[in-house]
């Protein structure tokens, strides 16, 4: 109901680009979600629409409560996004981790070690081009 993607036949460690719909089906964001596991799941937002689209996942979320769900969240403002687009992100990126970024396709998840920190890396390319968010501490 929130999203216009087929979140439960994602594979986990699997996420697509989406949209944010409202009542009447019409587009109010885009966004990319992640199932990492079947009960967790990893949703980026624009930065420049955060408030409007946390508040109305925070209504979808207090809708399936009332009806008896069980769901919670975790925004985490304790950590940074950064996009790496281009013909060159991945051989970039390779040399601040030892995962072999080959093997990492498009929608894919991880977390992983970058330069020694602990990251969540999604391969996107929604620009046309190659590449990733890495969600930084």
């Amino acid at each position: 109901k929130l999203v216009i993607a087929d979140v439960a036949a994602l594979a986990p460690g699997t996420g697509t680009l989406t949209v944010f719909t409202n009542e009447k089906g019409g587009a109010i964001d885009d966004s990319v979600i992640t199932k990492v596991t079947d009960d967790h799941i990893y949703l980026v937002v624009n930065a420049g629409c955060r408030d409007k689209d946390l508040a109305h996942i925070e209504e979808h979320m207090k809708a399936f409560k009332a009806k008896g769900g069980d769901v919670s969240w975790h925004i985490h403002d304790e950590r940074s996004l950064i996009a790496l687009q281009g013909p060159l992100a991945a051989p970039v990126l390779q040399h601040l981790t030892k995962d072999d970024l080959s093997k990492l396709y498009f929608g894919e998840f991880r977390v992983l070690d970058i330069n020694g920190s602990q990251c969540f890396l999604t391969r996107t390319g929604y620009t046309g081009e190659d590449g990733f968010e890495i969600s930084v501490p």
